[in-house]
């Protein structure tokens, strides 16, 4: 932890964030209708190793919207980096 946000300006930016996303409420059931009911394609793509969200939601999210494409990498929470551009690029 303290590798990635050891110096003061990647944790006011993290505090920022925080502050930010606790702001956003979801209707998760609304949500689950409007996309079963639209056309939209719907991709979740999970760390198989992320313990801030479970992959068990994402089971759980694929069986109320059965069209989801669901795709489990081997890595934790932070699985957005440069090793993943080349299967987005291909994916979506």
């Amino acid at each position: 932890f303290k590798e990635q946000f050891g110096n003061r300006q990647h944790r006011v930016q993290l505090y920022k964030v925080w502050n930010v996303l606790s702001e956003l409420k979801n209707d998760i059931n609304a949500t689950i209708k409007i996309l079963n009911e639209t056309p939209i394609k719907v991709q979740v793509i999970v760390g198989q190793h992320d313990h801030i969200i479970p992959v068990k939601h994402a089971y759980q999210f694929k069986q109320k919207v059965p069209k989801t494409q669901l795709t489990i990498l081997k890595k934790g929470h932070r699985i957005l980096n440069k090793s993943i551009l080349p299967y987005l690029n291909t994916t979506l």
